[in-house]
């Protein structure tokens, strides 16, 4: 299908377009949306309990296991584990990009199914959980009580029971992780009272085992004849607490019983009491929602403020159920923002389009290709499975500057028809189409390509260039098909060429517009035009600016600060508080109250949550803490100090004096599924298994030197092993005297002080545990242990502390691994001015200072994931530039064109890396996703200005002619592509509030390097095509080498002569040394009897008469050139003056008709039609006097003068041969290079089978020497004397005849085919001198004819001016009699100049003269 077929069929363009309308429109409904795509590696995490157990003891009978048996579970990248004191263990596993994390779950199931069997049995029957989750939360709800109503631990159960189901069941939710404790029945022991009956704590266990539990009891009557059958059901676990209090332990023969309540308090209460949490000073509860891989952040959030909403309504009063903190309202917020940023983008780059075109027709062509390529690109984005996020609207905002490229070419094409005189929008839509759009598919083709290798890159870079390749590569091909189908259909429908005002009328604005416009722009061109003529006749400026370019890119992504993604504020703040090692809960809780009262009233906080025995980044714990602020909606914080890292440096103000606990704040992190915080986190891991301490030790001297670097803000760690502990050891001697097992104290003692998870209670539709432990009144201190009994083997009750020695230590509150070794974290983040990147770097200069042998340093979360893509821009840059110069090599079927092209590309990059400098910006994802549309649109525009230079270098333009041509023609196209894209960046560069830093980053980076890089466009790149097409330079270079090589020949003829003194010292077993020395002088002298040296310098000098031959080719192109330029511009003068004198004929026509017009003898049709013409006319004058501009300009470039008035002759003037024979004698052939070159060729395959011939003869040399030397023969003679040696030797290789005879068959051959080749090139030379003849005949008969038909036509004139005085004749046949005159000698002058080329062309085909 043709274009033409879109032009005549308009409606089914529009169909086309309406398509891609509808179904973007469609895709664009069913598009999820969320801050980003799924970015983040699968997790899943393992948890267990061990009740009771410190750190120490879980990990080595959970974590080590556990970690054993997953070590290696398949596309697993790396694992971290954490046991805390309170008993809990917890292992996450993350896996490669692309993992499906269902069957990673799996996986990690059937993997923790083989370490069962290792772990205590106290864990297996609390059970292994097994969740797939990432690591960040996208949402954190708070439940609290306003009027101080309820308590924390009614909101906390509330929280569980009644809200927490219901948002696990959403879709998408990976966890929900309530901060505090379920219910759980509380059997707090009385050591005295158990004494006293003596009893142990296992004994209530089993108790509890005994009498609270369910059992299956059947059923009477089942299997029989009987009438009825009845369900025996035992009430089975107990709900209430005076039911557990009546649990029987013993029941005396006398019938006196011993009830659990007779030695226990029994009560409802918490599984623990570790943690405290208030919602703006009031009790409250927080849970934070994490997602499940793959899912959908936006609309998991939109799922649970739906049920949250719901839920809201129906809680008692006096409860309150808020947000904490939520990334969708910042996502939102983003969404918001860049759309008004496309919208200002759009109106801009309309603007643009409208300033270049001046008129609004002309306008709308390309605003409606904006529309529907954008539109059409959301139908590709739902049909690959992507979303609607950060990174595909940033894409649509970039590629508004690129859609609008290819309408604009196509209409700005249209236009040119319009000022070269065309009046018909059709035909100058068919017209200008047919030239342009091989260059629209090739440049689109080319863009595209840019983003084809980046897709193929894995990990988190990796899914950022795709979806924002792809992205933008399928909008700029919708709008290929636009430009193809409805562009030109809308042009040939809509557009009109400018008109000129008839004399007397007002000009309309868009019609003045476009004179100030045109006649500004033209002004700009000459100016433009100088330009380039400098920059041609200063070849080596380009070259230098060319090395300063790479020289200052190479320097600038140096010392550019990278990152990964700029950060952003999400409108969140988390405080990690730190207090003293070994703080109970209710000091812990008194330094929050504090921090409370210091940050409350800061102005930009809405509210925050406080959690007392959890911190965000320290853990669990009795003495750590954390804040959870929301900050106010965006637009209510507009200045700077209303910025989140100002609130985070107000906080840390506040609180700088408060030296009890260590406070950390930091922003939530920009991309979810790399935890928690936002800056950089490393494990320092202990490789060779020494101790904790040694571990802490190197890690704080680490912790030191990172703080000392001005790169770094903070850098801190949570762990220390300053919590007091006591080491229990048991005297297992005394042990066995009094027949108590040591395990029987061990046991004793955690049944007490530890708690045991006892059996379970159902109450509320849900699972409690029933704990049994001491009363917390009877194991304050170390005396308790004296009340606390174990019994032996006689029933005898003594007490523990008997048997146990405490001896007070200190150590960790928790322990982490990572990868299996022992690890502690480290976070911190860079100082202000410093990025991500320059932190990561500076870690690892650290690490090898200080670290000693045998540790070792990972990275962990996002950092790890920045730190491994380090090398990716450098590597991005490459496979694009490569990419590009590959395809442009098969276009162009040149390696040297392309690189024209290609180095355009360095002068934008640098502009980028410029312009992030100056504005203090990092090398991150989103200026590096600008920089390669950035390579592309440069590419693109680049290729505009080659192939147009090209194509007129095929038409006959030296090279200067045509970069020169290509500059001036592609100047208005280039540079509205480029302040298109410029305007349209223009609202991101300046952007402020959500979401500002990532627009800046990718604004900034593309109109710098657009600026510069179109600059260097305009003014290298024609340099650039000219250095890589100088043909001339390279046949004087092929001459010189050819030169060289018979230089060579020559000097084979002579003898070689070599020079060879040497000595020796040598003993033999120790004997006496002796010395030996030798003064030679040798010379070799082959025989040239049977031609192989004559053969192979005739063959060079025949290569030398080529190579000569093509240089004398090259020249005489070159004479002929000027030639055909000079009488071309003859030519146009001639033409100028006749078209002159046409439009005052038209003019007087014009004022007859007006007058026949009054006197009523034609019509106003009439009129319009001769006015029309006459418009038509002076159209071409002025067409005639840009082309011969043009010309002069060509001519002066080609004579190495700047532009200029050349003084010239007329056309009349010229004298050439009068007759010339068509014959042509062979002899004058023989001037023509071609003819030189292919005999040149002939004679030097003549010697080459001569040469071979010649191989199968023997060679002669003749050898001699002469030397004075001290050795001769066996004997040692002092002093020396003279050795003379002559040699004549004759060489006949043997076995080599075979490949003799194959070498001469091949050299035949090639003779044969150089003889054919020479009989060939005679054929066509001879056409061609013949044609050339044939030519010029024709052109002089039809010259002789046209002179005649003037000669007529002047007497016609003349008669009818005399008819006209002397009779009725009007004047207006006289006027068109002198408008046939005047189109004669139009004739006249053509024929002239076609019999001038025809003398021309017979110069070029005899090889510059006959």
């Amino acid at each position: 299908m043709k274009i033409r077929t879109f032009i005549d069929r308009p409606i089914l363009a529009g169909v086309i377009s309406v398509v891609f309308l509808i179904i973007g429109l469609i895709g664009l409904s069913q598009l999820p949306v969320e801050q980003f795509p799924e970015i983040a590696p699968p997790t899943v995490s393992v948890s267990a309990t061990y009740t009771g157990a410190n750190a120490e003891t879980v990990q080595k009978s959970v974590v080590v296991p556990l970690e054993e048996a997953l070590n290696g579970v398949e596309n697993m990248m790396y694992m971290t584990s954490s046991s805390t004191n309170n008993g809990s263990a917890r292992i996450t596993i993350y896996f490669r990009q692309g993992t499906d994390p269902d069957m990673a779950t799996v996986n990690v199931q059937n993997r923790i199914a083989t370490a069962q069997g290792l772990l205590p049995a106290e864990v297996t029957r609390s059970g292994i959980t097994v969740r797939k989750r990432q690591t960040s939360n996208i949402k954190a709800l708070a439940l609290y009580s306003p009027d101080n109503t309820f308590d924390e631990s009614f909101l906390n159960n509330y929280l569980k029971i009644n809200i927490e189901p219901r948002l696990s069941r959403i879709a998408g939710v990976g966890e929900v992780n309530v901060m505090g404790a379920d219910y759980s029945l509380r059997i707090w022991l009385d050591p005295a009272k158990m004494a006293k009956y003596g009893l142990v704590p296992s004994d209530i266990t089993t108790v509890l085992d005994e009498q609270n539990l369910e059992a299956p009891t059947g059923t009477l009557g089942a299997e029989s004849k009987n009438t009825f059958q009845y369900v025996l059901k035992y009430r089975g676990r107990y709900e209430e607490e005076k039911d557990y209090g009546n649990l029987v332990i013993r029941s005396q023969a006398g019938g006196e019983v011993l009830r659990l309540k007779d030695v226990a308090r029994i009560e409802l209460g918490a599984s623990s009491y570790t943690y405290i949490g208030e919602v703006n000073g009031h009790p409250g509860s927080n849970c934070m929602i994490a997602q499940t891989s793959g899912s959908n952040a936006n609309e998991i959030i939109k799922e649970i403020d739906k049920v949250t909403a719901e839920i809201a309504q129906g809680l008692p009063k006096g409860m309150e159920l808020v947000d904490l903190m939520s990334s969708k309202e910042f996502l939102d917020a983003s969404i918001k923002n860049v759309i008004k940023t496309l919208i200002e983008a759009i109106l801009l780059v309309v603007l643009v389009v409208y300033v270049f075109l001046q008129s609004l027709r002309s306008t709308f062509i390309p605003a409606i290709s904006i529309i529907v390529s954008l539109v059409g690109t959301f139908a590709f984005l739902y049909a690959a499975g992507f979303s609607l996020n950060m990174l595909t609207l940033f894409a649509l905002v970039l590629v508004i500057g690129t859609v609008v490229d290819d309408a604009i070419v196509v209409v700005e094409a249209v236009q040119a028809k319009f000022d070269e005189g065309y009046k018909s929008a059709y035909r100058a839509t068919i017209d200008a189409m047919g030239g342009i759009t091989s260059a629209l598919v090739t440049t689109t083709f080319v863009f595209m390509a840019v983003f084809i290798p980046v897709c193929f890159m894995g990990g988190t870079t990796g899914t950022f260039y795709t979806q924002f390749g792809l992205t933008m590569a399928v909008a700029v091909a919708i709008s290929l098909i636009n430009a193809l189908t409805l562009s030109p259909a809308l042009c040939a429908l809509i557009m009109t060429p400018h008109m000129e005002a008839a004399k007397g009328e007002k000009l309309s604005f868009s019609s003045r517009f476009h004179m100030a416009f045109d006649s500004a722009f033209h002004r700009l061109v000459l100016k433009y035009k100088s330009g380039v003529f400098f920059m041609l006749k200063r070849k080596w400026l380009a070259g230098a600016l060319l090395l300063v370019a790479c020289a200052g890119l190479f320097l600038l992504m140096k010392t550019t600060k990278t990152g990964l993604v700029p950060q952003e504020d999400m409108g969140t703040i988390f405080v990690d508080v730190r207090t003293s090692p070994g703080n109970s809960l209710e000091e812990t809780k008194i330094v929050m109250d504090e921090i409370d009262k210091r940050i409350h009233d800061i102005p930009q906080i809405r509210m925050f949550s406080k959690v007392t025995g959890n911190g965000m980044i320290s853990g669990q714990g009795a003495s750590n803490g954390m804040f959870i602020v929301r900050l106010k909606p965006w637009d209510e914080r507009t200045e700077n100090e209303d910025g989140i890292n100002a609130v985070i440096n107000e906080i840390y103000r506040r609180t700088d004096d408060i030296s009890s606990a260590q406070i950390m704040a930091f922003a939530q992190p920009m991309i979810p599924g790399y935890g928690v915080s936002s800056g950089f986190e490393i494990y320092i891991q202990d490789q060779k298994g020494g101790s904790v301490e040694d571990l802490l030790k190197y890690t704080r001297q680490m912790i030191d030197a990172l703080n000392a670097r001005p790169e770094i803000g903070r850098a801190s760690t949570s762990f220390d092993t300053k919590y007091p502990q006591y080491l229990v050891e048991v005297d297992a001697a005394l042990c066995k005297r009094n027949g108590v097992s040591p395990s029987d104290v061990l046991s004793t003692l955690s049944g007490y002080i530890g708690g045991n998870y006892a059996s379970n209670m159902n109450r509320f539709s849900k699972l409690y545990r029933v704990m049994v432990q001491a009363s917390p009144e009877f194991r304050l201190d170390t005396e308790a242990l004296n009340n606390m009994f174990v019994r032996n083997s006689d029933g005898e009750m003594s007490p523990v502390s008997q048997y146990l020695t405490l001896t007070r230590v200190y150590g960790a509150e928790s322990l982490t691994r990572f990868n299996l070794f022992s690890a502690i974290s480290v976070n911190g983040a860079p100082a202000d001015g410093y990025s991500s990147g320059q932190a990561i770097q500076v870690v690892r200069e650290v690490a090898e200072q200080v670290l000693p042998a045998g540790y070792g340093f990972e990275f962990g979360g996002m950092s790890r994931e920045e730190s491994s893509t380090g090398n990716t821009t450098t590597l991005v840059f490459i496979i694009c530039v490569v990419f590009i110069y590959l395809i442009l090599c098969a276009l162009y079927e040149s390696l040297f064109i392309p690189i024209a092209v290609i180095l355009s590309v360095p002068f934008g990059l640098a502009g980028s890396f410029l312009f992030a400098k100056m504005f203090g910006l990092e090398n991150n994802i989103y200026l590096q996703t600008g920089l390669i549309m950035l390579i592309g649109l440069l590419s693109k525009t680049a290729i505009l200005l080659t192939e147009y230079a090209s194509e007129r270098r095929r038409q006959g333009m030296t090279i200067t002619q045509a970069a020169v041509s290509a500059a001036q023609v592609r100047l208005r196209p280039i540079l509205m592509t480029s302040l298109t894209m410029i305007f349209g960046m223009l609202p991101m560069m300046f952007a402020s509030g959500v979401g500002a830093n990532g627009n800046i980053s990718i604004g900034v980076g593309t109109v710098g390097g657009m600026l510069i890089g179109t600059v260097a466009l305009l003014f290298i790149v024609p340099v650039l095509f000219i250095a890589n097409n100088t043909d001339l330079n390279i046949a004087r270079l092929k001459v010189k080498e050819v030169e060289a090589l018979l230089l060579s020949s020559k000097l084979a003829y002579l003898p070689s002569v070599s020079l060879t003194p040497q000595g020796t010292l040598s003993s033999v077993d120790g004997s006496k040394t002796s010395k030996t020395y030798d003064l030679a002088a040798s010379a070799d002298w082959e025989l040239d009897i049977f031609g192989k040296l004559t053969n192979a310098k005739r063959g060079v000098k025949a290569a030398l008469e080529q190579s000569e031959a093509y240089r004398q080719a090259v020249q005489t192109q070159l004479v002929a050139t000027i030639a055909n330029s000079y009488y071309t511009l003859l030519m146009l003068d001639k033409q100028l003056d006749i078209t002159r004198r046409t439009a005052e004929t038209w003019d007087e026509n014009l004022r007859a008709m007006k007058a026949l017009k009054r006197a009523g003898q034609t019509t106003e049709m009439a009129v319009a039609q001769t006015e029309a013409s006459k418009l038509s006319v002076d159209a071409s004058v002025l067409s005639i006097e840009q082309q011969i501009s043009e010309m002069e300009n060509s001519l002066s470039a080609l004579l190495g003068m700047a532009p200029q008035l050349i003084t010239r002759s007329t056309l009349d003037n010229q004298r050439f041969p009068e007759s010339l024979s068509t014959g042509v004698p062979l002899q004058l052939l023989h001037r023509r290079p071609d003819i030189r070159q292919k005999e040149a060729e002939l004679a030097g395959a003549f010697y080459a089978t001569n040469q071979a011939r010649s191989a199968f003869y023997p060679s002669i040399t003749l050898s001699g020497s002469a030397g004075w030397t001290n050795s001769a023969g066996g004997a040692i003679t002092n002093p020396g004397q003279w050795l003379l040696s002559a040699v004549g030797s004759l060489v006949q290789p043997l076995f080599n005849r075979g490949q003799n005879i194959a070498n001469l068959k091949i050299a035949k051959a090639q003779q044969e085919e150089a003889l054919l080749t020479f009989r060939q090139s005679l054929l066509d030379a001879g056409t061609e001198v013949n044609d050339a003849l044939v030519q010029w005949q024709k052109a002089q008969g039809r010259l002789a004819l046209s002179k005649q038909q003037v000669t007529s036509l002047q007497s016609a004139v003349h008669s009818s001016e005399l008819l006209m005085r002397h009779s009725s004749q009007n004047y207006l046949e006289v006027l068109t009699a002198r408008q046939t005159l005047l189109q004669a000698e139009l004739s006249v002058a053509s024929n002239r100049f076609d019999e001038i080329q025809g003398v021309i062309n017979l110069y070029h085909a005899l090889g510059g003269g006959y």
